[in-house]
């Protein structure tokens, strides 16, 4: 039997307070397999601009940023989408190549 690692066991814990408490709410980092959910939210959120579209970010070079979008979650619904990047000093900058920044909110929050 394979024992799980402190980063395993704290991911395995909060997915399932996550799924099973609509009340928690949990700021993670944005990972791949986000992509569609985070491209829906943007076309129902309440201040969603094409500055918060991952696609038209895509356009920078890889290495030009150090992209670290975060999503936002109470239960297993996306409040709020982040894009950023850390700076060169390990600050996180939203949003690094675009003109405007900040998180983008699903429409029941004042933006």
């Amino acid at each position: 039997m394979e024992i799980p690692t402190s980063v395993d066991v704290r991911k395995a814990n909060l997915e399932r307070a996550t799924n099973e408490s609509p009340s928690v709410k949990v700021i993670r980092p944005y990972r791949p397999e986000d992509a569609a959910a985070w491209k829906a939210f943007l076309q129902d959120s309440n201040n969603g601009t094409l500055f918060h579209d991952l696609e038209f970010l895509a356009y920078h070079p890889p290495d030009k940023y150090n992209f670290h979008h975060l999503v936002a979650f109470r239960g297993t619904d996306i409040e709020a989408v982040i894009p950023g990047a850390l700076s060169a000093d390990g600050i996180f900058v939203s949003l690094s190549g675009a003109s405007i920044g900040g998180p983008a909110v699903k429409k029941s929050l004042p933006a």
